[in-house]
């Protein structure tokens, strides 16, 4: 890699060993790195769990925070997974990922709380993984977009007790689905 990229080998171990406290990536002794599973069941579980403990009060906090700019952004990101392609592979959907990632990052940084937005942040590399190694068509993107909705008219309209509720939806539809294709993975 360092020689690909031209560049030392101390930014590339830095790099993967980032990766690895992510667990993105696995170190194998004597072979070296190589991409993660996917999770398990038992740890996507986890991860929906997480997720609904830090979403829901960062969008109750944002409401509060959050200016025109971040709403603008928002719906900017919105208007990128509704117009984007949804594959038929990760490749061609790729700007959707990006767009629904900064969606849910945007939301828990206007919510103030740097601690919060960097463990999304690493939550975020993680609740995509399953796409990725499924390599199918986003067959869940009506049900995603129609909950982002319903959390930018909580946020526009400042309610933080129904951008709560409208993220908490949109994180069992998350759950739910991304269930159906973990289990469709393990297999």
């Amino acid at each position: 890699m360092a020689r690909a990229w031209q560049v030392s080998q101390t930014p590339i171990r830095e790099a993967l060993a980032r990766a690895e406290a992510s667990g993105l990536v696995v170190r194998q002794p004597l072979r070296g790195y190589q991409v993660a599973p996917v999770l398990p069941p038992e740890e996507f579980e986890q991860l929906v769990e997480m997720r609904l403990l830090i979403e829901p009060y960062c969008a109750a906090k944002a409401c509060d925070r959050a200016d025109d700019r971040v709403m603008d952004f928002l719906e900017r990101q919105h208007a990128v997974t509704r117009d984007s392609p949804k594959g038929p592979t990760s490749r061609d959907y790729r700007d959707y990922l990006r767009a629904d990632i900064a969606f849910h990052e945007a939301i828990a940084a206007a919510g103030g709380n740097r601690f919060l937005q960097a463990a999304l942040a690493v939550m975020s590399t993680h609740a995509h993984r399953f796409r990725r190694f499924s390599d199918g068509p986003i067959t869940d993107a009506d049900d995603s977009l129609r909950e982002h909705s319903a959390v930018l008219r909580a946020l526009r309209a400042r309610d933080a007790e129904g951008a709560s509720a409208a993220m908490r939806q949109h994180l069992f539809g998350v759950g739910e689905r991304g269930r159906l294709v973990a289990s469709l993975l393990v297999q």
